[in-house]
């Protein structure tokens, strides 16, 4: 494996995560604006910030701010927040769909 993987802090082994989420960006975006609507998701997650991720989405891995201003968000933040947000819609409604 690469330095990069072997060396990275836990829950940043995923070396292809950044090329999954990006290849799924359009459908992400549509599931954020469709959450707005949701007062059980629009009052946890911060929906703007993450909007603002995907529409500023970097088009390599950011490895520190210096690669862009929202790296932690980017590398993990998101997919942590979209599996929180079908979390908060199945408890919430019985379905994880937007």
């Amino acid at each position: 494996l690469p330095a990069e993987v072997l060396h990275a802090p836990f829950g940043f082994q995923a070396a292809d995560r950044h090329l999954r989420l990006s290849r799924g960006l359009p459908p992400i975006r549509e599931t954020l604006v469709a959450w707005r609507k949701d007062p059980a998701v629009a009052g946890r997650l911060d929906l703007d910030r993450l909007l603002r991720l995907v529409d500023t989405w970097p088009a390599a891995t950011p490895l520190s701010r210096a690669d862009h201003p929202d790296h932690l968000l980017a590398s993990v933040g998101l997919s942590r927040a979209l599996a929180a947000g079908r979390f908060i819609r199945w408890a919430e409604h019985g379905s994880a769909a937007a």
